[in-house]
């Protein structure tokens, strides 16, 4: 009798020392304790994300918290690396423009909350683009000329056809690049025109028609502003704004009206600002904010409210400041940041919500920065940074994730400041200068070191 007592009394003790410890802790509150006046109260999660790590894993944190807990960031325990990376800490945006933190640090729980991993590109920064058929250009921000992608015309100046699959660095000093079908043009920092690859119809100005595996000077002693590259045309912008047409001319968009085809560039118009080519028509910006079509018109890409071509500029619009021309359709953006399209719209490539093709200019978006349009999609920059793409999908160049066609402008990206838009990939910087590749990369035009193509938007390491 007297150990059950003893027994009992024990357990007595034990029972209002662990009240002692649940209510008057002496070492303090415990982990993410419950709201005792709200037992029910959501449970959260703080989880990590590796993003795009070629190797590692996350760390796991197993805890879950209610709403106004502290939570202690985690530091890389699992060892993620990134080719061509450094790791720089945790982001609350996948992009890394959210909020940082390192190791240590606290923040306070209000919901479910994902941090992801920051990388640094040890490489170099990209400053311009320009996408091609089946091959890319990248100009760095010291001014050298990177190139990659299908080489069989010398397109990438290189002085051979051999292709690459990565980025590979071939000249310096250059200013800007114009990528078109098998051909490439640059502009140098001294504003000398240089063009290379294919040159059929005479579409480089060389006088010729032989292809070039090395980028050959034209015009000599010539300032120039711009370039475009049709499939057999190209269109020459020179400092003085005065525009300059050389190649084919087999429906008008040279706007030489009488010409088959010329070799040697010459002046068609005066006060020009912009110019952009399609596969066989262009689009033309003066310095009066009027925009000027002409070629071929067969879908109503040229925005007369008609099918017929014409081999005489044509004004189309007004009050604009820049123009892109796709494959068989045109983009214009007027100076209040809208958003305008026509011609070919049967992958939905003009954004307008169908797959109806359109004669004349229809708005479709406000507060656009840019736009870029390739052979049947379109990227659109808009004034808050953000990418916006739409049109054809079948290899992933929207950067949507799959490969389904999109009618109307699906937003990808954040804080992005340049685009360009090629045959079926595409080609992005971000505003730290970062290169982004997505789309079609059967010649290695993405530089991603394969062929394999892309659905999403690839970090490039260059």
């Amino acid at each position: 009798m007297k150990k059950i007592l003893q027994l009992c009394g024990a357990i007595l003790i034990l029972g209002t020392f662990a009240e002692f410890l649940i209510c008057c802790n002496p070492w303090g509150p415990l982990d993410n304790p419950r709201d005792e006046k709200n037992p029910d109260a959501p449970e959260y999660t703080v989880s990590y994300d590796s993003n795009g790590a070629t190797g590692g894993t996350v760390p796991a944190d197993l805890n879950s918290y209610i709403a106004g807990a502290t939570a202690t960031i985690l530091g890389n325990t699992g060892g993620l690396v990134k080719t061509g990376c450094t790791f720089l800490g945790w982001n609350t945006k996948a992009d890394g423009t959210g909020v940082d933190y390192l190791a240590g640090n606290t923040f306070t729980i209000t919901g479910n909350v994902t941090l992801y991993a920051k990388w640094n590109n040890d490489g170099n920064q990209a400053h311009y683009i320009a996408a091609g058929y089946n091959h890319s250009l990248v100009v760095d921000t010291n001014g050298n000329l990177w190139v990659c992608g299908n080489n069989e015309k010398g397109q990438l100046g290189k002085g051979n056809t051999t292709g690459n699959i990565v980025l590979n660095k071939t000249i310096l000093g250059v200013r800007s690049i114009f990528a078109g079908y098998l051909n490439s043009m640059i502009i140098k920092q001294d504003s000398s025109l240089w063009a290379c690859g294919y040159n059929d119809k005479g579409k480089l100005g060389t006088g010729d028609t032989a292809d070039s595996d090395s980028f050959k000077n034209i015009m000599s002693s010539s300032s120039f502003k711009t370039a475009s590259l049709g499939d057999y045309h190209s269109m020459l912008l020179k400092t003085n704004e005065t525009l300059w047409a050389v190649g084919y001319n087999n429906y008008g968009q040279l706007g030489m009206p009488g010409a088959s085809k010329i070799y040697i560039p010459d002046q068609i118009m005066k006060g020009v600002t912009a110019v952009d080519t399609g596969i066989f028509h262009t689009l033309i910006l003066k310095s009066d904010g009027t925009v000027w079509a002409v070629g071929r018109n067969n879908y109503g890409q040229l925005g007369t409210k008609d099918n017929t071509d014409r081999d005489s500029p044509i004004q189309i619009m007004t009050n604009a400041r820049a123009i892109s021309a796709g494959d068989e359709f045109s983009m214009i953006v007027l100076n209040d940041n809208s958003l305008w399209v026509t011609g070919n719209n049967k992958y939905g490539q003009l954004g307008t919500g169908d797959y109806i093709n359109k004669n004349k200019p229809i708005k479709i978006l406000d507060n656009v920065q840019d736009v870029s349009a390739g052979g049947c999609h379109a990227l659109i920059l808009k004034t808050d940074s953000t990418l916006w793409t739409t049109g054809r999908n079948n290899y992933g160049q929207l950067g949507t994730g799959d490969n389904t066609n999109r009618n109307s402008p699906i937003q990808i990206m954040d804080d992005i400041q340049y685009i360009s838009a090629g045959y079926q990939h595409s080609l992005i910087i971000t505003k730290d200068n970062q290169l982004y590749t997505i789309g079609w990369n059967a010649d290695g035009q993405l530089g991603t070191g394969d062929v394999n193509d892309k659905n999403i938007p690839t970090l490039i390491s260059f």
